[in-house]
């Protein structure tokens, strides 16, 4: 169809971009069913000017006439032919709004950012079924995106256990999808992320439903509306679904969860390690061997981390000292201590410690040798037993435990490590949570230096855990990590 310039100009002149937002809401809910429709290129404007003579002049009328011209209209074909108005009369922030409804609607579109609104728009404005491909799934993420009147959910997903002892997916999350009446099932080695939305919406993109993938990783990837793309993404979900059954694969039980989270809880308390003797299996299905390979394994991001000290002001370690002799004098491969008198009621599952010794030398300083994953403290387990106290007699005033796992360490000595002081220097006030929220507030001790004195540990800043992060990754590429070998002369709790 042809609208003409005039007749554009006129309704940017006359109706509010309010009223046209409202309208064209309406319309695009009204007209789902015209599916085939979207895609389609606006026509050309080739009416001339003087067709807008004689438009009624009253806002209801124009209304009317909005609902008219739209009612005409595909959604691809009415929201460029309103945004042609952005050269009339129209402000910035109408023209941005318009731009906005563009973005939302166009059939395709590449997205680099903003990836938690997208889904989150996408599930709140679904009516079918939504189906998902997606090897690692965070429990934080389904609560706060998944609609909690959902009728009918498919999750194609990982069930390798080293995935949930590594902290990158939840089984608690897998838990919450079956308690919502989902269906969940597992593949071995999936690394496809596939989102689609009844039959007409799909996402295909890098993103996991993780923290890191959603707000804080660069990802890329399509959002779709075009039904032939749509309907080729289904066939492939579809594909991967009734592959598992014909390979002998069923849905996901709460028994198998309760399970799996035994034996993954049961392999963190060994420290996690390789080789321990407790690898952990993959109960997915193996459906092809030229699927891609396992994402690398690692900590997705957590929304926490810690720096957990080694050491008293008045008790510091050489910069000369190995770091396999930190371990075997404070245990740290496989838990971290805390005074009897402040239990480590702060740091829960999947919480990354960092952990530093206090040194000394021609300054002062603090080092960072390690990194692990905490497991929440619980009072019965995680206490010293007397035996742990006669091995390290520290331990008499540090009873109280953080058990890590997945632990990795630097090669070498304290001299390679990271040094906790720049980190200060470089960041200030950022460097903590308590200090960054003191300085953004006006009140408080926003001295990083401040902030750990007489305390066990101390809660990183977003800011402070990427450039503790990137830093010991760095030490890591130069220096090595402690090889798995020596890591196995230690001792290592025992599997209860």
């Amino acid at each position: 169809m042809e609208i003409s310039k005039g007749k554009v100009r006129w309704i940017a002149r006359t109706v509010s971009v309010e009223q046209f937002g409202a309208v064209l809401t309406e319309r695009h809910a009204a007209r789902e069913r015209d599916a085939e429709r979207v895609g389609r290129v606006a026509p050309h404007f080739e009416a001339a000017a003087e067709a807008a003579a004689g438009m009624p002049s009253d806002r209801e009328s124009a209304r009317r006439e909005v609902s008219r011209v739209l009612d005409r209209l595909s959604i691809s074909e009415a929201v460029p032919t309103m945004a042609a108005c952005s050269r009339t009369r129209l402000r910035r922030t109408d023209t941005q709004k318009i731009r906005s409804w563009s973005d939302e609607m166009n059939t395709n579109r590449l997205v680099d950012k903003g990836w938690e609104r997208e889904l989150r728009t996408a599930f709140k404005r679904n009516r079918g079924e939504i189906r998902i491909v997606c090897p690692f799934i965070k429990l934080s993420t389904v609560k706060r995106l998944f609609p909690s009147n959902q009728k009918s959910i498919r999750v194609v997903t990982r069930f390798s256990l080293s995935d949930f002892s590594e902290g990158v997916s939840d089984l608690d999350a897998l838990r919450e999808l079956l308690e919502r009446g989902a269906a969940v099932r597992g593949v071995v080695n999936l690394h496809a992320k596939l989102y689609l939305f009844g039959g007409n919406k799909g996402i295909v993109t890098s993103a996991n439903l993780t923290e890191s993938a959603l707000t804080r990783n660069r990802e890329f990837g399509l959002i779709t509306e075009d039904s032939g793309v749509v309907a080729a993404c289904g066939a492939f979900f579809e594909k991967l679904w009734s592959g598992v059954a014909q390979a002998g694969g069923r849905d996901l039980t709460i028994e198998e969860i309760d399970d799996w989270s035994e034996e993954v809880a049961r392999h963190r308390m060994a420290g996690g390690r390789p080789g321990s003797g407790n690898d952990l299996p993959d109960h997915g299905i193996p459906l092809s061997p030229g699927q891609a390979g396992p994402v690398p394994g690692g900590q997705a991001n957590p929304a926490r981390a810690f720096v957990k000290f080694v050491g008293t002001s008045s008790s510091r370690f050489l910069l000369t000292d190995p770091v396999f002799y930190l371990l075997e004098y404070s245990g740290t491969h496989w838990a971290v201590c805390y005074p009897k008198n402040k239990r480590p009621r702060n740091v829960k599952d999947g919480d990354v410690v960092f952990i530093g010794a206090l040194t000394k030398g021609s300054e002062n300083d603090i080092r960072i040798y390690g990194r692990a994953i905490a497991m929440a403290h619980d009072d019965d387990r995680d206490t010293a037993t007397p035996e742990e106290i006669r091995k390290r007699k520290r331990k008499k005033d540090f009873p109280a435990y953080i058990r890590v796992h997945h632990a990795e360490f630097l090669a070498g000595t304290l001299e390679n490590c990271v040094s906790l002081y720049q980190l200060m220097n470089d960041l200030d006030s950022d460097s903590f949570a308590s200090t960054q929220g003191n300085a953004a507030r006006g009140d408080g001790n926003t001295n990083p230096r401040r902030a750990y004195m007489q305390q066990p540990a101390v809660q990183l800043s977003d800011r402070g855990f990427d450039w503790l992060e990137d830093r010991l990754q760095e030490a890591f590429e130069i220096h090595g990590k402690l090889p798995q070998h020596e890591l196995d002369k230690l001792d290592w709790s025992e599997i209860a």
